[in-house]
């Protein structure tokens, strides 16, 4: 038999957005990133979040679009009151 044990997890670190440019609305990207924080601290757990990273640009993935996602990053981390790693 497998004993399940119950694990906490105390702190989550949020990092996504290099993809999700090339094929989500900065709206879409913004309720993904909300749904991900909600689930997180109903779960009991502390939240870090940090602003995607710049790739290669693409015509579907261009950098200004991109930033547009960390600045929604980071103001994200600003309403819910939570740490932003930039």
């Amino acid at each position: 038999a497998v004993k399940k044990i119950a694990l906490a997890t105390a702190l989550v670190t949020v990092i996504f957005g290099m993809n999700d440019v090339a094929r989500l609305s900065l709206e879409a990207f913004r309720s993904g990133m909300l749904s991900i924080i909600d689930q997180c601290e109903k779960g009991g757990s502390e939240v870090l979040l940090c602003t995607p990273n710049y790739v290669y640009e693409t015509k579907r993935r261009p950098n200004e679009k991109l930033a547009q996602f960390a600045d929604e990053v980071v103001r994200i981390g600003k309403e819910q009151g939570l740490g932003a790693f930039l």
